[in-house]
């Protein structure tokens, strides 16, 4: 039986190289996205669009109705995604908004399912996680 991976971030440099990764082995994985509908990510994805294995939720962190869509059935939950620099340095209030929020929502949608326990979370931070990178990294 495939196990079920929730991927976010798979636009972004980091979550679109697991993207591709993972969709060498869609014999063995279903996947799951959560991607913010631009016309940038939608062109992004439009290859992945009809494969039966890959279910792409247009959606936003920010949404925990959108998380807990994702994270429902999920085996494995592999947060990548998230506002970095220069993003950061520009707006630290929206980035640490963004990237705390969704780390509570996934934890929250985590603890919904039937047996969290069974839910694997890997999550990847950064130096400018809270939208506030110290000297000598702030350009």
């Amino acid at each position: 039986m495939k196990k079920t991976i929730f991927l976010t971030g798979a636009t972004g440099i980091m979550g679109e190289a697991g993207l591709k990764e993972i969709s060498k082995r869609l014999d063995r994985f279903n996947l799951t996205l959560l991607v913010r509908p631009s016309k940038t990510n939608k062109k992004k994805l439009a290859p992945y669009l009809n494969n039966p294995s890959i279910r792409i939720v247009w959606g936003d962190f920010l949404n925990y109705d959108n998380i807990l869509n994702c994270v429902n059935g999920a085996d494995f939950v592999l947060h990548v995604g998230g506002k970095v620099s220069p993003q950061c340095d520009a707006f630290p209030n929206e980035t640490r908004k963004v990237n705390v929020t969704a780390v509570e929502h996934l934890v929250k949608a985590i603890k919904a399912q039937p047996d969290p326990d069974k839910v694997a979370l890997v999550y990847i931070g950064s130096v400018a996680q809270t939208g506030f990178r110290p000297a000598p990294y702030h350009l």
